[in-house]
């Protein structure tokens, strides 16, 4: 959600981090509120093993529609080092630097969690290793704070974190605790410590089901390198019920430190609360070493051993394996055990009358005496109490073979798959999960079914099956051949992206832009491959975008009407504004300078200036006047005009000329005003 900046701090002279909100998601409020939430509870938490916040703010930026959007960013502690995820690819974590990197990882959780503050996803990826070893948790994007028990930043029935990693409570959707955080630092460990995730699926729906309900195997069964008691210290963190789990990180962080110290199995399992320690301790507790009756129900025979002697006990009526003739045949039947020990083995004489209270009254001594000199050895009561005894382990045998017959018939119970086609893939995998079933999904390409929807499962909806059974989930991909569609030219980047997506197309990152005279800015001009074409599902489409600019042509050399039509036709639509010009040399009418020049830009419908040359006013010469005037005879020789017209060519001509030779020179005519060529223009 956010890209991250190695930045320099000028006022401290420090390199740091600057985590700045991506422009595209800074207008979701959910995810501003997550980024916020982040500064908020990492401002206050100041740990060696936590990235350190140093500052927050806003930095204003335009969006798509050329609004100002407050943009938000943390300026963050500068780590040098590599993440775990990048450690476990590289194949770099032992089993003892496992146990480290997790109490690092520990010792953080310990500090936020007394602060009132749960991470909410710990994963390998929010943990970085210096050069030096030394651990720093981040993200603490979806942290919360304890008190706040309202506090979400997810939509309704939605997962929080990553799905490897969540706790059980998580993936329910209930309240959690520290003991979350726990959890998730199990599966980081087993992560570590094996090279793979507790639960793995083909969805995070299906990773969550199995960390709902299903138990992880042991650590050691996909590393033998994993010790028995870490192996026990996984399986506490690891717990289903937190109750059971670690009440602390601090708790687990001594699990592990007892674990590195080499401390034995048996100390370890009781370190840290375990049931099967107790259970042996109380077992060695109550067993007597000397005692031959109650040594038989601690012996290696296990649980049904137990079980029979606490029945048999039970109905005996005896708090005790040894009371068991006494109880039953009174007290002839206690002489009658002592006087069988007593004949069958003379050693075990002592031991047998120290145990029943033997009396050192000598007159009892001799009712014992008498008493065995006149019964005869007989075996009747045993047999009873050996009778019993197979009768009570036969009952207890048939009690566990019931139950566990009982417990096959249900899992091998076959029920009916439920119809599931048309439904999104979340509905599917809960409606087969309601019913038993453990979904797995599958894409497949359909002409019938929306992209997003469910064909249908194999085996298909209607035929039975055993419940917990896998059953594959048919998820349409669309069409296997898709046409790109031609109503989105002229569409929002946005719009595009997310009709393309729909049919199942991916679009590149990079976005060219073109001028176009047609298309808004902003606005979708082209794709590569192009709008209508037909390409196979999934193909990368490269779009283009309109500048909202207008390259200009050239005009120059072209006539006025030319140039408007250029300059104003589908190809451009610009305004033209015309200024005349006078240029020797140059056709009137011509275009001979533009404002802007060929190849620059202007914006859409934009005004480009053009000089146009124009026609001289005609204006007649000061030689085309004097020979005019010169035509016209002088006033003063009017009356002579008719009498040189009338006389002969030959005569006429030499008197004319020889009248003026006599007389001064003429003087040359002044160039004639403006206001004479008007009168003149007007004779």
């Amino acid at each position: 959600m956010a890209d991250v900046y190695l930045a320099h701090d000028e006022l401290l002279g420090r390199e740091v981090a600057v985590k700045l909100l991506r422009r595209e998601t800074a207008s979701d409020p959910m995810v501003v509120t997550r980024f916020r939430r982040e500064a908020k509870a990492v401002a206050g938490l100041n740990h060696h093993s936590i990235v350190q916040v140093y500052d927050t703010g806003e930095q204003k930026r335009l969006d798509e529609g050329n609004q100002e959007l407050k943009v938000p960013f943390i300026v963050m502690e500068y780590v040098k080092g590599r993440t775990l995820r990048e450690l476990l690819r590289a194949r770099e974590v032992t089993v003892e630097l496992a146990e480290e990197y997790t109490r690092g990882v520990l010792s953080a959780l310990e500090f936020s969690h007394a602060n009132g503050i749960v991470h909410r996803d710990i994963k390998p990826a929010n943990v970085i290793v210096t050069g030096s070893g030394a651990v720093k948790v981040m993200d603490f994007g979806i942290a919360r704070a304890l008190a706040d028990a309202s506090a979400t930043v997810t939509q309704t029935q939605a997962i929080v974190g990553t799905a490897q990693y969540l706790s059980p409570e998580q993936a329910r959707g209930e309240a959690i605790d520290l003991r979350s955080d726990i959890y998730s630092a199990g599966c980081l460990l087993f992560e570590l410590a094996t090279g793979r995730a507790p639960f793995v699926g083909e969805s995070p729906v299906s990773i969550a089901y199995q960390h709902v309900g299903e138990l992880p195997v042991a650590a050691s069964s996909l590393n033998p390198k994993i010790s028995p008691a870490l192996d026990a210290v996984v399986a506490k963190a690891l717990e289903k019920d937190p109750d059971k789990r670690f009440d602390s990180a601090m708790a687990f962080d001594a699990a592990l430190e007892a674990v590195q110290s080499g401390l034995p199995l048996h100390d370890v399992l009781v370190l840290i609360g375990s049931a099967e320690a107790g259970s042996k301790l109380s077992d060695e507790a109550d067993s007597p070493e000397d005692t031959r009756t109650t040594g038989m129900s601690t012996t290696d025979a296990g649980e049904p051993t137990a079980a029979m002697t606490s029945l048999s006990a039970s109905l005996a009526g005896a708090p005790a394996a040894g009371a068991f003739g006494a109880t039953l045949a009174g007290t002839d039947l206690v002489d009658t055990e002592r006087a069988e020990y007593v004949d069958s083995s003379d050693s075990s004489e002592a031991s047998l009358l120290g145990s029943l209270g033997e009396d050192d009254d000598d007159a009892n001594d001799g009712r014992l005496d008498s008493e065995r000199d006149r019964r005869s050895p007989s075996r009747g009561p045993w047999v009873v109490i050996f009778t019993l005894l197979a009768l009570a382990l036969l009952a207890v045998g048939a009690f566990f073979f019931l139950q566990w017959s009982q417990e096959q018939q249900a899992a091998n119970a076959s029920v009916p798959i439920p119809a599931v086609a048309g439904m999104s893939q979340i509905d599917a995998q809960n409606k087969l999960i309601q019913a038993g079933f453990r979904p797995r999904t599958e894409e497949r390409f359909s002409t019938e079914v929306p992209r997003g929807e469910v064909i249908g499962t194999e085996p298909p909806a209607g035929s039975s099956a055993r419940i917990s059974t896998d059953i594959l989930v048919l998820l349409s991909k669309g069409p296997e051949n898709v046409t790109i569609p031609k109503d989105i030219e002229g569409q929002s980047e946005s719009t595009v992206r997310d009709r393309l997506s729909k049919l199942n197309l991916t679009v590149d990152d990079q976005v060219e832009h073109v001028n176009n005279p047609n298309i808004p800015s902003g606005m979708l001009v082209k794709t590569n491959p192009g709008l209508g074409e037909q390409v196979r599902a999934g193909t990368s489409i490269a779009i283009t975008l309109s500048t909202g600019r207008v390259d200009v042509p050239r005009v120059i050399d072209m006539s006025e009407a030319e140039a408007k039509k250029a300059l104003e036709a589908d190809d451009y639509k610009l305004n033209v504004q015309v200024r005349t010009v006078t240029r020797q040399g140059v056709t009137p009418g011509t275009v001979v300078a533009q404002v802007p020049n060929e190849g620059e830009s202007i914006d859409q419908g934009g005004i480009v200036t053009i000089d146009v040359v124009r026609a001289p006013t005609p204006v007649q010469s000061p030689a085309t006047k004097t020979v005019t005037q010169t035509s016209t005879p002088p006033p003063s020789s009017s009356s002579a005009a008719p009498s040189s017209s009338a006389a002969p060519s030959s005569s006429a001509a030499p008197s004319s000329s020889a009248a003026p030779s006599s007389s001064p020179a003429p003087t040359p005519t002044p160039t004639p005003s403006p206001s004479d060529d008007q009168g003149d223009n007007q004779q």
